[in-house]
Formats: structure tokens, sequence, C-alpha cells
């Protein structure tokens, strides 16, 4: 599958403006919009103190120190982070102590992510990515992804070697950016100090073994008395790390309780108390299964050379309550441990296999005059591939009643007639034996009263059933490739002219953003529209006897869905 948008808008970073896109700001004003990118200060005269530096903070036009901001402001600083062996700036902001809830990483391997496997966001205040603006340089970025619909900037596209800062606008900014800032904003900020050449490299190998992660950057820039200019690219690359590769996820998912001792239980009485069947510490977790909706039976799993139900090869765990042991063996003919395929995934991946790259070049140069004028631009490519084995996917099928291979068909190859089965259960001596003395009467008594799931059935022909199998290397992996270009072009100044009384200290910008995201996703497994249509399609050939589907020039496969089952 193949995704292509392209996302091209111009953000206007204003308060009010006679012209469209020129923002203005006045220092003392009350009204703000968007942030921005540093606005440029002049220099003190000879001899004065130095001033504090000020810039746009997030959250406001305005410009003035971090420390000074009039709302609660995080800042993380990328040199500090980068020291201490965070260079990521999906684990940064994940991280951070503004965020909460589910943070979505490259560990979610899901169907139904809004973005597609691979995608990494930051969640403030646990209200969803969606409701979290993320800026660079005080701009928005485009929501990147695939296999969904993407809402939010994915953070794996952004350059790790060049973050001057984070800084995390911990209040709602929803009356300044729109609805999309009502849980916080997280700005990235990008290096403007660097001159000459850099080149940096990080490395991190786990304990356990597996898992290596190493990133390498180079950068070159150039600081002018006006302005500057600079590049850079890195790389990043994760080894994939298996469920099996880490004792903590190693092996099936367990129940887990504590006693009031503070010993921790793993086997759930459940089974052995109520069901009489054998304990697992392993959560159960079924893979294969059917189920009559028309007739009455639950769950119908496959046992071969036995059957409770008059099914060959299949039968019924327990029928209103009550557990069958219709062969009288003293065990449940159904131990719904064996059936469990919790455990059976440890192959699947708990980190992916991951790789990303990153261009970057940008500059500004600030004329001489009172106005400032600053031309600026930014250019930005990325690229991420992340490839992920997550097994255990599931088909939930209905094969129509007159398929040949349908078990509750008795006109097809193997299938009887469930109406009828399932009253041979319900009259059975052995099963009376146990409904009677649960229940006070036999099944016969509480039809005559209106309990028509406790009627006879009688023959009722071919009925559909529902189907749930689990098929090996069906939809058990996906590979993403997501790229990304950013490019942005503006000038900002100030207007000394609208100086006038108090009101001083007039400022613009005026920015064009073009952003232009792809992504390619390619999964393979089951085609279910084909699978269906064999399944409505398949029937006996009476010449041949054979089970065809299709018109026979389709290609069409007959699908025996019960081989599944085994």
């Amino acid at each position: 599958m193949k995704l292509h948008s392209t996302f091209r808008f111009a953000v206007f970073l204003t308060t009010s403006s006679l012209f469209v896109g020129v923002g203005f700001a006045q220092q003392e004003a009350a009204e703000e919009a968007d942030a921005s990118d540093d606005v440029p200060v002049q220099a003190p005269a000879a001899g004065a103190q130095p001033p504090v530096e000020e810039v746009v903070v997030t959250g406001s036009r305005l410009r003035r120190d971090t420390f000074s901001s009039i709302a609660p402001l995080q800042v993380i600083t990328g040199q500090v982070s980068r020291e201490i062996g965070q260079i990521d700036p999906a684990t940064i902001l994940q991280e951070s102590t503004s965020s909460a809830g589910a943070q979505i990483d490259i560990t979610f391997t899901g169907l139904v992510l809004d973005s597609g496997p691979g995608h990494s966001a930051v969640d403030l205040r646990g209200l969803g990515s969606e409701r979290t603006l993320v800026l660079i340089n005080g701009r928005r970025a485009s929501p990147a992804g695939v296999e969904g619909a993407p809402v939010s900037p994915d953070l794996n596209l952004i350059p790790s070697s060049i973050v001057q800062q984070y800084e995390i606008l911990l209040d709602g900014a929803s009356s300044v950016y729109g609805s999309d800032a009502i849980a916080g904003v997280a700005n990235v900020i990008l290096r403007k100090d660097f001159d000459g050449f850099e080149f940096e490299g990080y490395a991190q190998s786990p304990q356990e073994g597996n898992g290596e992660r190493n990133t390498i950057s180079a950068l070159w820039g150039r600081n002018f008395d006006r302005g500057f200019i600079g590049v850079a690219a890195d790389f990043s690359r994760w080894e994939r790390v298996a469920l099996d590769d880490r004792p903590w996820t190693a092996g099936c998912n367990l129940h887990m309780e504590v006693d009031q001792r503070g010993q921790v239980r793993n086997d759930d009485l459940e089974y052995p108390e109520v069901w009489g069947m054998n304990t697992t510490p392993c959560k159960i977790g079924f893979g294969r299964r059917s189920w009559d909706p028309a007739v009455g039976f639950g769950s119908i799993y496959y046992t071969p050379g036995e059957s409770n139900t008059g099914i060959p090869n299949l039968s019924e765990a327990n029928l209103f309550g009550i557990v069958l042991d219709l062969n009288q063996d003293g065990m449940p003919d159904v131990d719904f441990t064996d059936y469990n395929v919790n455990g059976e995934l440890g192959h699947g991946d708990l980190f992916p296999e991951y790789e990303r790259t990153s261009a970057f070049a940008y500059g500004e140069y600030t004329f001489a005059g009172d106005m400032n004028l600053t031309p600026y631009f930014e250019w930005m490519y990325n690229q991420r591939q992340v490839n992920t084995y997550n097994p255990g996917a599931g088909l939930f099928e209905e094969v129509p009643a007159n398929n040949p291979f349908n078990l509750c068909n008795p006109n097809g190859v193997n299938g009887v007639d469930c109406g009828l089965a399932f009253d041979s259960v319900m009259s059975n001596p052995v099963y009376l034996a146990e409904f009677i003395p649960r229940y006070d009467f036999p099944p016969a008594v509480y039809c005559r009263f209106g309990f028509a799931s406790l009627c006879p059935r009688g023959a009722i022909g071919p009925s559909p059933l529902e189907a749930q199998v689990s098929i090996l290397n069906d939809r058990d992996g996906v590979s993403t490739e997501v790229s990304q270009m950013r490019f942005v072009a503006g000038i900002q100044g100030d207007f000394p002219q609208l100086n006038i009384g108090s009101m001083e200290n007039w400022s613009f910008d005026l920015a064009y953003i073009y952003n232009d995201s792809s992504g390619e996703a390619f999964r393979s497994g089951v085609n279910e529209q084909n699978l269906l249509h064999s399944l409505e399609t398949s029937r006996i050939d009476p010449s041949t006897g054979m089970v065809v589907c299709g018109d026979g020039s389709d290609g069409c496969v007959p699908n025996n869905h019960c081989r599944f089952l085994t």
C-alpha cells in the first residue's frame, strides 16, 4: 500500500495585520499569536551593561527572556541531553515531566494507529498527541505517517544533532495557536552557535545484548557579524530486539497478583476450581475456534478423534454453564490451556529495526538599518524506515451456510445438521445429570415457560458458522518508509516608525512554509477480499465431486477453513 500526501500552507505569525501573512508584535501589547523564530536584538552601546538576551518565547509573539515568561515553561537543553546520552528527540520529549498518558513510539505495531507503525508522538497532559502542538523554530511541524490518518508530527523525523533546546509550554495555548495546542506546546529550537565543522558519534549497547543504537552526525556552519549559515546531516540505526531477548518480556503474558502477604501469584485458580481444567500462569489467548450463532453452541474446539457435539473432531467446552465431560473420564472434554497461543509469539518485536537519515540547511542575514531586515530560510529532509515483526493477527470470518466445508452444512463434505447435534448434547443423560441438580428442572421445562434458548432445535439444515483462525505469516510483518521535506523562507524585522508613546518596539515576521510527506507500507498476508470471494462462491462440482469456486477463470482457490482449526 502506498500513501502520498502533500501539505502546503503558510503560517501567519501575527497579532493584527494590514497585509496577509505579515505579523506584528509590540512589547507591551496584550494580544499574542503564534510563536516565531528568534528576533535579533541590537547590540548595546559601548560601555553599557549588556542586557539579558531577549527572544520570542514559546507561547508569545513578545520579546522577553525565558525567565520572565508569563506562562510556565520547561526548558530541556540539547547539549546537556547529549552529554548524558539522550539524543533522540522523541525519547526526550516523551520522558519529560510534563508528558502524560500513553506515549506512542516505535514499539507500537498495531493495525489501528493513526499514523501507522514506526510513528512517535508526544502527549502532554494525557489529552492525546492531536492536542499537543509541535513547533520547529517556532513554526508548525506538519503531520507525517502511513497506514492511517496522520494527525500529529513524527518526532522521529526531527534531526537530533542540531537541537539547541526543547521548550515545553505547560499551559494550554489554544487561544494563541488553536485547538491543536489545548494540551500544550513543544517547541524544538535549532542551534545557531556553531562555527566550523563538527562531528559526533553516539553508541548504546544494552547489557542484555542486542538492541545496539548508533548515531553519527556531521555539521558545518559559519557565523558572520550579521548572520549565519549552516548545514547538517545525521544517521541513526537501531537494532531489532525480540520479546525473548529480554527476561521481563520473554515467554508468555503472565497473570500477576500480589496477595495480602506480599507474595506474587501467577496461577489463575478459576480454571481448576470452576472449570476443572489445568491451570497455567499464562493468560489465556485463543487462536483457533468456531461457533454457530444460529444454534446456540458456544466455542467449538478441534479434538482429533473425539467429539461431544456430533460434529466430527470438534467438541464444545461448556453449555449453559455446565462443563462438558460426556465421555466421563473425569476431565473436561476441552481444556482451554490446550488452545492457548499466549507465549507462542515470543519471537515478535519488542523494539523493531529502525533507521533514520536527516539533512538540514538553514541561515539568515540581517541588513544594516533601523528596521533590522532579516531574510532567513530553512530546508530539511528526513527519511525513516521501520521493519516490524508482530505475529498473532487473527481472522474472524463467517462461513456461508452452503459452503461445502461448513461444519454445519449437512450437504457438504464433512458437515452435519448442527440443530440435531445441539439436541443430542442437551438430551444426553450425562449432561442432564449435571444440568438438573444445578437448575432444578430439565431444559424441556424451561422451554415450556418461554426460554427459547433451551428448546430443541430439530433439523435446521445448513447454517452459517463463525470461524476464528490464526495463520502463520498473515499480517505479522510490516515495513514502513516515511519521508518528509520541509522548506521555510521568510523575512522579519522591526518597525521603529510605528513607535507612538508607550506603544513601541513593533516587529514583523512574514514566512512561507512548504511541507511534503510521503509514505509506503508493505504488509504481507491473506487477501480478505479474495478469501470472502472463495468462501461465498465455493460449491461441489456435480460432474467431478470436487469443491470449486469462482467462475473458473478468476483464479479462485477453495478455502477449507476447518484445516486452520487444527
